[in-house]
């Protein structure tokens, strides 16, 4: 899915389809106003609210690099992703203890390359970019989202909790299979 597959379902939800029709249909040549433009980017920086909400919150992304160790340290600048939270330090089959301080893993007596698991948050989108979530989150869930985080950044307090309630159901319905296994009922002879 697009980000513009989802900005478009949230504004569909929002009523603000038809206004920012621009940005969805290729062939309409019309500029957009200030205020639309706005609206647009306000709807864009939602989306990225609610990803890295998800991320961080309810479903990591993980991913795996090689990182040098000198005297026991590695910095997490020379690390690709943006970290959310280290989850180990290895070498093969062995595990490190280790601690993050001051913007360093620090693995006691460790030099060399060793691999580093960590949970990152994902960069920022921009309208041309695919939203790259598993299956588990569908666009009806990030729109939802979208549409709950819209409403935080235009001051809409009122109906924040519409759409929040909406989106956090959508999300425990997307997320409540994950991680298990479903086992047939057994019988009995």
């Amino acid at each position: 899915m697009t980000v513009l597959d989802v900005l478009e379902t949230a504004s569909l939800y929002l009523g603000y389809r038809e206004e920012l029709d621009y940005y969805f249909n290729e062939d309409n040549s019309t500029t957009p106003s200030d205020e639309v433009q706005n609206k647009f980017s306000s709807l864009l920086k939602a989306l990225n609210l609610t990803i890295e909400e998800i991320a961080t919150e309810f479903k990591p992304m993980y991913t795996e690099e090689t990182l040098t160790f000198e005297l026991g340290k590695a910095s997490l600048e020379n690390l690709t992703q943006k970290v959310n939270k280290i989850v180990c330090v290895k070498n093969k089959n062995t595990f490190y203890k280790f601690s993050v301080e001051n913007g360093y893993i620090v693995c006691d007596g460790v030099s060399g390359e060793r691999t580093v698991k960590y949970s990152f948050i994902p960069e920022e989108l921009t309208e041309t970019d695919d939203v790259v979530f598993d299956e588990e989150i569908s666009e009806k869930t990030l729109a939802l989202g979208v549409c709950m985080e819209f409403m935080f950044l235009t001051n809409a307090f009122d109906e924040v909790s519409v759409w929040e309630d909406r989106f956090y159901k959508s999300l425990k319905n997307s997320l409540r299979n994950v991680g298990r296994i479903n086992m047939p009922r057994r019988r009995w002879l």
